[in-house]
């Protein structure tokens, strides 16, 4: 692991360690050691499943929140961008609705200006993204070489333990992490109302979600709660 890379695991470590043994304000939350990590305060962690289709995530804050949520329902956004194409990115201003045309006016909707973001994982096996919104003008560079480092120490700390599943499963990081079981179960639902592919379920609700200007996890709860039915 590079210098870096290790400077920014102790540093996460730390932050967490010193939460968890309650030096700090609040509930230990490893996702916002990372974001202390990469001096920013809306991050997002995705990894994705086989096929690249997006498994779970974790947020550090509304802003981040949001954004992903976007990125889900379009399809289209950093985390899907740096998996299968350059590794790392970062884009301010009007470059955002220039790569995404609606993901792009979106964040800047909800008054995000820049966006960096660096793949987990290598290029052979890619295993996620880790995200940084800024609602204000940064260094993208220096942000980008930052969140490398993140990504390189989380990589190797978190996603590829040495021990195995075991530890994988145990790394505080797994805490925050949203698996998002509501938009699977309603998928499962509209799999059996529609007799159509788990694909082209995720599809209608994303759409839905899009048409009502509603998130997706809302529309999958209804979904679930038998209080809509997809036309």
């Amino acid at each position: 692991m590079a210098a870096s890379a290790h400077r920014a695991a102790v540093v996460m470590h730390a932050f967490y360690a010193e939460r968890a043994l309650g030096r700090g304000p609040g509930a230990p939350s490893f996702i916002e050691a990372i974001a202390e990590a990469c001096g920013a305060r809306s991050i997002a962690v995705t990894l994705f499943g086989a096929g690249a289709g997006e498994s779970v995530v974790a947020t550090s804050d509304p802003l981040a929140e949001s954004a992903q949520d976007l990125e889900y329902s379009y399809g289209e956004g950093p985390a899907v961008k740096v998996l299968t194409g350059p590794g790392e990115l970062s884009l301010s201003g009007g470059e955002l609705s220039r790569c995404w045309p609606r993901f792009g006016a979106a964040i800047q909707d909800l008054g995000v200006v820049s966006v960096s973001s660096v793949r987990l994982g290598g290029a052979a096996s890619p295993l996620g993204a880790v995200t940084v919104y800024r609602s204000e003008a940064a260094d993208g560079a220096l942000l980008t070489r930052s969140l490398a480092a993140v990504a390189e120490a989380l990589t190797n700390t978190a996603l590829l333990p040495i021990a195995g599943v075991e530890d994988l499963l145990a790394h505080p990081l797994f805490d925050d992490l949203d698996f998002r079981p509501v938009v699977h179960q309603a998928a499962g639902m509209v799999m059996m109302a529609k007799d159509c592919a788990a694909e082209d379920a995720l599809a209608l609700i994303r759409a839905h979600a899009l048409a009502e200007d509603r998130r997706v996890l809302d529309v999958s709860l209804a979904i679930v709660d038998r209080t809509l039915d997809l036309p």
